[in-house]
């Protein structure tokens, strides 16, 4: 697998899970479907930047890796490049795509608008404390352990619990789908130990105010929190810029 040669980020700092010893290919389970199995796993290693943006793709290599036919491994492709996450061309190959900045704006939109509405939603709710606190309560683990990783995946199930206890679980993963080209952001500005407090007091408060009934303060930290990453991405893109688009 060959990648282009990425001006922002040095060749050892993020892995190429698509090499061989590399993290991503595996075995499927052939009792379930195998074109999500794989969509899901190149889709995981493509937001968390485990693979760069304008790297080359070989079906040939996916395919072995994975143990499947090259029929599977095109099917995947297509998915993500419908997703965006994928840019395929007849006549010179397929590549994860670059960040689109102009993606990030749409997602943020997307994102702050939908989570504004369904937090209201959910302070009309019943909703107890104890439907957040172990989430919370996994983030001060993540943030005292030092693992980046286990914090943001706490931070999409706080997410995603909001538009649940609103009744909008399906909704959440249309964001989910939009949002792509902004959590590849998030996963490259890796923030300091004070950046990951403020996120959690936000949290915190989010949930605080849904608890307590209070749609207008549950929307108020909605939108100061989802406006974070759109803030930083151009100085992102600026470190960086061989992995966005021109």
């Amino acid at each position: 697998m060959r990648a282009t040669q990425p001006g922002g980020v040095p060749a050892g700092e993020i892995p190429n899970l698509l090499e061989p010893g590399g993290r991503i290919g595996r075995e499927v389970d052939r009792r379930l479907p195998i074109v999500p199995q794989i969509h899901d796993a190149l889709r995981d290693a493509i937001i968390r930047v485990a693979v760069l943006p304008g790297q080359a793709i070989s079906e040939t290599e996916l395919a072995a890796s994975f143990g499947v036919s090259r029929t599977p491994i095109r099917e995947a492709l297509i998915r993500l490049a419908d997703e965006g996450l994928i840019d395929i061309y007849p006549q010179a190959g397929t590549f994860v795509s670059r960040i689109d900045l102009a993606a990030v704006r749409e997602a943020q939109f997307v994102r702050q608008t939908l989570e504004t509405a369904v937090a209201i939603q959910a302070a009309s709710t019943s909703a107890g404390v104890t439907v957040f606190e172990p989430i919370l309560e996994r983030q001060a683990r993540a943030i005292r352990d030092g693992d980046f990783g286990e914090f943001f995946a706490s931070d999409e199930d706080l997410h995603r619990k909001v538009f649940e206890v609103a009744g909008h679980g399906a909704t959440w993963r249309l964001v989910q789908a939009a949002k792509s080209h902004l959590d590849r952001v998030r996963q490259l500005e890796r923030p300091a130990e004070v950046t990951l407090l403020e996120m959690r007091r936000q949290h915190r408060a989010i949930a605080a105010a849904i608890v307590a009934g209070d749609p207008d303060a549950a929307a108020e930290v909605v939108r100061e929190h989802a406006t974070v990453i759109l803030a930083i991405a151009p100085d992102v893109a600026a470190r960086h810029p061989d992995l966005f688009r021109g």
